[in-house]
């Protein structure tokens, strides 16, 4: 794992980055910890808008890289970023592929040719009901959150 991915995971939790922003800034800093460490200005210079900055700010001062992937590896969950070689090639090619990629178990070869439904914490009714349709289709391998 990159020495800088605990700072790409904290980060993934701040509100308000998504792929454009998280782009936006690894262009700007070169590395997520020099973004982790950023102060507000910095980051506005960048083009950040001021919610996601205060944001990012706000993270900082209220959690940590370390105790991020701490929590990972007790769930026993692997993070990876767009930049390291495990990072799912097909998946960087869709229009707004998650900067980071969190999963359980090992990624396969096999695993080029699969199917993933990625969802919320929060999902609407609509959400369960087209999970429910899906679930039957689903192998011995299938997993999903719900």
């Amino acid at each position: 794992m990159a020495a800088d991915t605990k700072f790409w995971v904290a980060l993934s939790r701040v509100p308000q980055l998504g792929t454009v922003r998280f782009r936006r800034l690894e262009s700007n800093f070169g590395d997520m910890e020099s973004v982790w460490n950023a102060s507000y200005n910095e980051l506005r210079a960048t083009g950040l808008e001021d919610r996601p900055a205060q944001e990012i700010v706000a993270a900082r001062n209220n959690s940590s890289p370390d105790d991020e992937m701490a929590a990972l590896e007790r769930a026993e969950v692997t993070a990876v970023t767009w930049n390291h070689s495990t990072y799912p090639a097909r998946l960087k090619e869709i229009a707004d592929p998650p900067a980071v990629l969190f999963y359980k178990g090992t990624l396969l070869p096999s695993d080029d040719r699969s199917v993933a439904i990625v969802g919320t914490r929060s999902p609407t009714v609509y959400g369960r009901e087209a999970t429910a349709v899906i679930k039957p289709w689903s192998g011995p391998s299938w997993s999903y959150g719900g």
